[in-house]
């Protein structure tokens, strides 16, 4: 027999849509509210039904949600990894959004260049004469035990709900291609599921918080006016994936004894370590040498102070912005190949010793490092390394010049502690 509204009433059961509701007398739960008294009760029906109907589709993911397009520092997860990354596009489709953030594409879906690392893979390797390098990764509980991710990438992004006719021009391509959005999934070779989990939205709605809690951990004495001073050089250097800003914090804290020097220290007759004069030497929390740099720095702000101490200047003004310009712009100091900047070199590989050991190369100096495929095997986890006398070791055998003060333990702020300090003091 039917009754009103779709419902159909079986005896034992109810049918409602796809659902049936069971039960095993009339007196029991489904004639409680479906039997003769739902008619008088038309509202109480409706409202328990479309409760357990809303439910059951949000539990099975079938709630429509309207698309939004996927631009540039979206939110990517993996099912098998243990960190977000970001997704990058290092050349835009000339088609942005109302916050003027680059919009993706289906086909922006390349290894080392849209999508980096996951971290550590759950899934370990199809192929046992190729395995992953095994690495430890923190997942927001605890230390995790697997292989590193390198996600293998084939075809492009796949709509759960296609709709066709979400198509923006590439100008590069010249055609109409399908525009990525938020209903888009990549699987990828181990058997990850990559899919978006938050859309960027402008400065706000992506972006690294410091606390003061977090520097407190760190041992950086900062005031309540500094710590803003720093997340907004954050928000506006782009810097707010975990990992870079760990590296970050671990070259400032180094470079610069925790805040407490700005301004490279002269010898006791006045001059400075370098080539350089007094009123060039370095400034900033990551420090900015010789008068060009100075300048080009000042060019960005932009502030038009043409005096003679550029140093001083930058390091009682800019101490901050002159660090984070260092670090998030190629221009400043570059670093691989294709040459990327500091901030997108630790976005793409994470922020292992190995990658960090590279990263302080390139503020260091290269005179005298280990060649570049010991270094970038460094980088991989491919080879492990030790210091020991201000010298790099790799199986026993001494490969080159570490980065000065690396493990000094003269030195409370050398590069190796600040920066086991700073992966622990920034989640």
């Amino acid at each position: 027999m039917a009754d009103r509204e779709g419902a159909k009433n079986n005896g034992s059961t109810v049918t409602v849509g796809d659902f049936i509701f069971e039960g095993y007398k009339k007196k029991k739960y489904v004639w409680g509210l479906f039997g003769d008294s739902w008619k008088k009760d038309k509202e109480k029906f409706e409202t328990e039904v479309l409760d357990l109907m809303a439910k059951h589709y949000a539990f099975y993911g079938k709630f429509k949600k309207e698309d939004m397009y996927v631009n540039k520092d979206s939110i990517l997860c993996c099912d098998k990894g243990t960190h977000l990354t970001r997704f990058n596009m290092l050349k835009d489709h000339a088609v942005v959004d109302s916050d003027d953030t680059p919009i993706g594409i289906c086909s922006d879906c390349k290894s080392d260049y849209n999508i980096y690392t996951f971290g550590s893979c759950a899934s370990t390797s199809r192929d046992t004469n190729h395995k992953r390098t095994p690495v430890t990764a923190w997942n927001g509980k605890i230390n995790m035990v697997g292989e590193k991710c390198i996600p293998m990438l084939e075809g492009s992004w796949q709509k759960e709900t296609p709709e066709k006719d979400l198509k923006i021009w590439d100008d590069v391509a010249g055609a109409y291609c399908d525009v990525l959005t938020t209903g888009s999934y990549l699987v990828c070779y181990y058997g990850g599921i990559i899919k978006v989990t938050q859309v960027a939205a402008g400065e706000v709605g992506s972006r690294y918080i410091i606390t003061a809690e977090m520097m407190k951990n760190f041992g950086w004495n900062i005031s309540s006016s500094e710590l803003k001073v720093l997340n907004d050089t954050l928000i506006h250097y782009k810097i707010k994936d975990t990992e870079s800003v760990r590296l970050f914090m671990a070259t400032c804290a180094h470079e610069s004894a925790k805040g407490t020097i700005a301004l490279e220290m002269l010898n006791s007759n006045g001059t400075t370590v370098g080539n350089y004069q007094p009123t060039e030497r370095g400034a900033g929390y990551i420090q900015l040498t010789w008068r060009k740099t100075h300048l080009d720095f000042l060019a960005t702000i932009p502030d038009p102070f043409s005096g003679v101490d550029t140093a001083t200047y930058i390091a009682q003004t800019y101490p901050w912005q002159a660090a984070a310009w260092f670090w998030s712009s190629a221009a400043a100091k570059g670093i691989g190949t294709p040459t990327v900047s500091l901030n997108e070199y630790a976005m793409k590989y994470g922020d292992s010793i190995g990658v960090y050991l590279n990263t302080q190369y390139a503020v260091n100096g290269w005179v005298g490092s280990p060649s570049n495929v010991i270094l970038s095997d460094i980088r991989d986890g491919k080879k492990t390394f030790s210091v020991s006398n201000g010298r790099v070791l790799v199986n026993g055998a001494d490969v080159g010049r570490a980065p000065n003060g690396w493990n000094d333990a003269s030195n409370n702020y050398n590069r190796e502690k600040t920066y086991n300090e700073a992966i622990n003091s920034f989640p």
